[in-house]
């Protein structure tokens, strides 16, 4: 597993429903999933967190790799994806990318 402990914290949570609720006790603006999960799928934690809150990012890991498959990832409104097996390096790439992102749109937001 990558070290990411410079770029954030990371929170590791393998049930998909205290995942969710842990997104309200930690406040995380980014959101790692796998799509094939027992309970709830990744498809159900996108659902839940945008309702919690909009402007997440929220980015899945999927066992997919058809190209077709890969773009309806993006098309239910996940911001990014990445396939098993994951490049650790992209990923850390990804997260930073979107952290400072995050970062710009809220200073831009609170003024």
């Amino acid at each position: 597993a990558a070290n990411l402990g410079d770029v954030c914290d990371v929170h590791c949570i393998s049930n998909p429903r205290d995942a969710v609720s842990a997104k309200k006790q930690f406040k995380a603006h980014i959101i790692l999933t796998d799509l094939q999960m027992p309970e709830l799928d990744g498809f159900g934690v996108l659902k839940e967190i945008r309702t919690l809150d909009p402007s997440a990012i929220v980015i899945a890991i999927t066992g997919e790799s058809k190209f077709s498959e890969l773009f309806s990832i993006l098309d239910h409104g996940f911001d990014d994806y990445f396939s098993k097996p994951v490049d650790y390096k992209e990923l850390k790439k990804s997260i930073v990318f979107y952290s400072e992102q995050y970062n710009r749109w809220r200073r831009t937001r609170d003024g």
